[in-house]
């Protein structure tokens, strides 16, 4: 039996995120951290949680991941 992909947590709606999400998050938020330098990493990772509807802790563990 193949095992399910590994999830990262729940999106705001309560969908089990998997890896196409954790890369997607992770890209959205490396394009914002470089496009504006002068943002604090909070800021970032609210203005992705927001943008996305995930929540800020999801964005955390998504760049402690990396």
């Amino acid at each position: 039996m193949a095992t399910p992909p590994r999830s990262l947590g729940k999106n705001m709606s309560g969908h089990i995120l998997h890896s196409d999400s954790r890369n997607m998050i992770f890209h959205c938020y490396t394009h914002w951290r470089n496009r504006e330098p002068e943002r604090s990493v909070e800021d970032t990772s609210k203005l992705v949680a927001d943008m996305l509807g995930v929540g800020e802790r999801t964005v955390f563990r998504v760049r402690e991941e990396v």
